[in-house]
């Protein structure tokens, strides 16, 4: 009949993280010794690579969350806020002037967060609570906002509804980003869940959906992968 069967364990049970449905799950290698985040409803957890599970409270929100860390520190937006744990409390995270966050990610234990609806981003340094205000700087090559934020070893990549723009740091204290010349593309971004860092060829890159509903990887430029049925 042409088919193949290959017969695989059975599945058993690992976890069981809250009564309601999963809106977010993360770990990175490093982070809050190891431990998974999740978020159940509105119920966020830690939890061991053995499967105990502790509460760590409640997170506002019914939307889908996106996640990033640092050794002690995660910072996790859900429907335009944007809170930090260390696995024991959850504090609320305010950009300044009212702003509200728009993506995340972290590079040299930074936290890097765009404004919704703007090219403007903020960093967030190891031991500050909130960005301080003149922590700032603009992806302005094209006017178009920041949708998503990728990292691919030391490089930024702002992905806005239109185009990329990729940074790097720089060292200095008083600038400490910068945009990298003819680094600059044509490629917007659907959506910021669409967004995943992986590898290709042993190399690190970013895939994410574009503007046009084409899939293109970013590795030095982005290239389309995806073919007309996608």
């Amino acid at each position: 009949d042409k088919m193949s069967r290959v017969t695989l364990p059975t599945l058993e049970l690992f976890s069981t993280v809250g009564a309601d449905p999963i809106q977010g799950i993360w770990r990175q290698a490093g982070s809050l010794d190891d431990n998974w985040l999740t978020i159940s409803g509105t119920t966020l957890c830690s939890l061991s690579d053995i499967g105990e599970v502790s509460v760590i409270g409640t997170l506002p929100g019914t939307g889908l969350a996106t996640f990033s860390g640092n050794i002690d520190k995660v910072l996790i937006l859900r429907d335009d806020r944007l809170f930090s744990t260390d696995g024991v409390a959850i504090t609320e995270v305010f950009l300044p002037d009212g702003q509200l966050p728009g993506a995340i990610n972290c590079i040299d234990s930074v936290f890097i967060i765009s404004v919704k609806g703007s090219y403007r981003f903020y960093w967030l340094n190891p031991g500050e609570t909130d960005p301080d205000p003149l922590n700032f700087a603009s992806a302005e090559r094209f006017p178009d906002p920041i949708v998503s934020i990728g990292i691919i070893s030391d490089e930024i990549w702002f992905i806005g509804t239109d185009s990329v723009e990729v940074w790097q740091p720089t060292g200095d204290q008083d600038a400490p980003y910068t945009r990298i010349n003819g680094r600059s593309f044509l490629n917007g971004c659907a959506s910021d869940l669409s967004t995943v860092t992986t590898y290709f060829q042993s190399y690190p890159c970013l895939i994410w959906v574009t503007d046009k509903r084409e899939v293109v990887l970013g590795q030095g430029t982005p290239q389309k992968i995806s073919n007309i049925a996608v």
